[in-house]
């Protein structure tokens, strides 16, 4: 009976683990499919980070790029108690997310109240999870995700906000390329 119950348990366990893995997949291809076929990477950010608010728990996300050729960052698209910080400039030494900028490497602060770079705004974040949305060696700028609990983020959802951030930033090269194509293609038919 013991060798029947601990089979059970472990097969428990493992179609949790399956059904986690599936709902991270999906939840990806979906943000995938709603921002990969935009054409602008304003599109591709606000589309992107609605697809993200809606098919996760995460109410407050936002991402954010750098500002050209200084070292400031600006939000781009947010949900949730960010919407208004949307166009907000912030130096490259202010907040989680600028240490994300000037490292380009994940920044998770499990309990904010204990982060020397966290500033508090008007949302009531307790846990913060940037993650540098990267592509072929291209910086796009962050991913950033505010949680109103302390140990907001699990393991899983760590792993879910890097491939989150990897199919933005596909997506955000994508509109960058046709952005391209679109250019060289006037630029010929003016020539011509």
């Amino acid at each position: 009976a013991a060798d029947q119950i601990s089979l059970a348990l472990r097969n428990a366990q493992a179609f949790d683990t399956q059904r986690e893995m599936t709902k991270r997949q999906f939840i990806l291809y979906e943000v995938l499919r709603i921002a990969g076929g935009q054409h602008s990477p304003s599109n591709v950010m606000n589309l992107a980070v609605a697809a993200i608010a809606r098919l996760t728990h995460w109410l407050n996300i936002s991402i954010s790029t750098p500002v050209d050729n200084t070292q400031h960052w600006v939000i781009r698209a947010a949900s949730g108690n960010l919407v208004n910080r949307v166009g907000c400039i912030y130096d490259f030494n202010q907040g989680i997310i600028g240490r994300a900028m000037r490292t380009r490497e994940i920044q998770h602060a499990p309990d904010v109240s204990h982060d020397p770079d966290y500033f508090a705004g008007q949302v009531a974040t307790r846990s913060e999870l940037a993650v540098p949305l990267l592509n072929g060696g291209r910086f796009w700028g962050v991913l950033d995700i505010q949680n109103e609990l302390v140990n907001g983020f699990a393991h899983d959802d760590i792993l879910l906000a890097e491939s989150l951030a990897g199919a933005v930033a596909l997506a955000l090269d994508n509109a960058r390329l046709y952005s391209d194509v679109e250019a060289f293609l006037s630029e010929i038919g003016a020539l011509y």
